[in-house]
């Protein structure tokens, strides 16, 4: 994962830094978002997969929020030094969600990880290059192009009607 993590977090980062104006105010919310991952929202959902009664939740929520490269990387961090330890406490308890394996390889686990860093390069990739090249005015402008949408122009021989004309006078 360690390996992996920069494949994915670069582009991520990249694509994210378009949000902002200022070049400080991205480093700040990068720094901050990607500590608030690892930190905070990790081990919250870490704890919650582990009480009986927000066991749902919380696997509930490690699959969303594996949409972040950090994420993915805080958890499988996580399931490496307490994996076993969760998948115990699951057997053991009554909570609604599913047992746990505690084989690091095992899909749901470490290897979903790996395998999700590797579409974060290609997704995040796939993004930025949407965003440097631009396409969605090139896209606007054959959309106008191909459906001709412009306005059609105004007719001298109309006709105003009085009180359009009368208020036109009097505003000038």
């Amino acid at each position: 994962m360690y390996a992996l993590f920069p494949l994915g977090i670069i582009p991520f980062t990249y694509v994210t830094s378009f949000l902002f104006t200022a070049e400080s105010a991205a480093q700040t919310f990068t720094m901050f978002f990607h500590a608030g991952i690892i930190l905070v929202f990790s081990t919250l959902i870490f704890v919650m997969r582990v009480s009986p009664k927000l066991e749902l939740i919380g696997d509930s929520l490690n699959y969303i929020l594996r949409v972040i490269p950090s994420y993915s990387l805080a958890t499988s961090m996580y399931f490496d030094s307490s994996g076993s330890l969760m998948a115990n406490l699951r057997k053991t308890t009554t909570g609604e969600g599913e047992d746990i394996n505690p084989d690091p390889w095992y899909w749901t686990n470490n290897t979903l990880d790996i395998f999700l860093m590797g579409a974060h390069f290609f997704f995040w990739t796939f993004i930025l290059f949407l965003i440097e090249t631009d396409l969605s005015k090139r896209i606007r402008k054959c959309w106008q192009c191909c459906m001709k949408l412009t306005f059609p122009k105004m007719l001298e021989d109309n006709k105003l009607d009085s009180d359009v004309a009368f208020e036109a006078e009097r505003v000038a």
